[in-house]
């Protein structure tokens, strides 16, 4: 008699490792960059989310997105004041935001590693996979929703099917 193993879906993107604290730095960091131009840090957070908004169903997530949305949001507040050396420093916080590998939280290797052997474990994120790959990249299956802005929906429903009995081509 076969054994058929237990698939788990975990949403890792907050859950396994930070994300949403690296974009808030980086948030942070930007109005900062901006204050000179005179514009109070509330507003220009929400120059960030509502580009940020519209630029997701274009672009989707991940710091190569957030950099382009950046970027709009200092064209615009700037103006003709626009710098390169600002673009430039943007463009740092978008690096730092791609090189800073995913930190895990405490405990989430040894958990993972327990549940390994007697469960199927598929992983999905809103991020963009070659930004999320984490440490034991083994265990990462595949990410499998996107975010359409009020729920995740699967991508493809056969293809987790496919996942969740194991049979990866």
């Amino acid at each position: 008699m076969r054994h058929e193993q237990q698939v788990l879906l975990i949403d890792a993107d907050d859950t396994l490792w930070e994300t949403n604290l690296k974009f808030e730095r980086t948030v942070a960091s930007f109005c900062e960059l901006v204050r000179p131009l005179g514009y109070p840090d509330d507003h220009v957070r929400r120059q960030v989310d509502t580009a940020e908004r519209a630029n997701i169903a274009r672009r989707g997530y991940g710091a190569r997105s957030f950099l382009l949305t950046l970027e709009e949001v200092y064209l615009s507040l700037a103006g003709h004041r626009a710098q390169d050396a600002h673009l430039e420093e943007i463009r740092r916080f978008a690096r730092l935001l791609v090189e800073e590998p995913p930190r895990l939280y405490d405990g989430v290797d040894e958990t993972l590693a327990h549940l390994a052997p007697r469960h199927r474990l598929l992983y999905f994120s809103k991020g963009d996979a070659a930004e999320q790959a984490f440490g034991e990249d083994h265990l990462l299956v595949r990410f499998v929703v996107e975010d359409d802005g009020a729920r995740f929906v699967l991508r493809d429903l056969e293809e987790l099917r496919t996942l969740a009995e194991g049979d990866e081509a």
